[in-house]
């Protein structure tokens, strides 16, 4: 609702620029995940006005993306001895550290990534 007062009661009158300056206005009030959760209604809402003809077709593609950097801290690989550092530090002593052991083991050398 605060995207349509932004844009106006007339869908004829958006446009691209119109469109994406009320999603950047918005961008400074507001959170991430909100921003992102209203940039995805906005888009059903503008194709569905596209199919119904009160808007112009194709301005759903003029709304930005809203940048997710979730996994943008882990590293692509580690070195081969750091892998060995890090099944190695395994307690094979107790019946949890042979478990992990045995789960960083499988890992390595299926080459997966645990996330």
């Amino acid at each position: 609702m605060r995207l349509l007062a932004g844009l106006g009661p007339d869908p004829k009158l958006y446009d691209a620029r119109l469109v994406r300056q009320v999603i950047l206005d918005e961008a400074q009030r507001s959170s991430r995940a909100n921003l992102k959760t209203m940039t995805m209604a906005l888009r059903g809402y503008l194709k569905y006005l596209a199919t119904q003809g009160l808007c112009q077709p194709g301005l759903d593609q003029a709304i930005p993306t809203v940048p997710q950097w979730r996994l943008s801290a882990l590293p692509l690989y580690i070195s081969t001895a750091d892998v060995d550092r890090v099944v190695a530090s395994c307690d094979v002593t107790t019946p949890i550290g042979i478990r992990d052991h045995a789960v960083l083991l499988l890992l390595a050398r299926l080459g997966l990534r645990a996330g």
